[in-house]
């Protein structure tokens, strides 16, 4: 193989490594909120993880917890299910 080629080569490999993203993770399940008389800041944390039989899907239950939520540089989407009418009543 000439030098060119082997240039041409990393270029490509180069340009493409550049434009692959990480895979999403869609998760989706159930959400187990604070009572409404919790103070200060919330956020959604995942208590419990089942795969699927679909590859990047999980199934989840989450919960509301106290206080900021962490970064993170994790491509997810999540959906959450609550049970509860809008007057928090199952």
């Amino acid at each position: 193989m000439t030098k060119n080629w082997a240039k041409r080569i990393q270029k490509i490999d180069s340009i493409l490594r550049s434009r692959s993203r990480p895979v999403a993770v869609f998760r989706y399940g159930p959400v187990k909120h604070l009572p409404k008389d919790t103070v200060g800041e919330r956020h959604i944390g995942i208590s419990k993880s089942e795969p699927t039989a679909l590859p990047g899907v999980e199934q989840c239950e989450f919960e509301e917890l106290p206080g900021s939520a962490l970064v993170s540089d994790e491509h997810s989407f999540h959906v959450y299910l609550s049970l509860e009418d809008e007057d928090g009543n199952l």
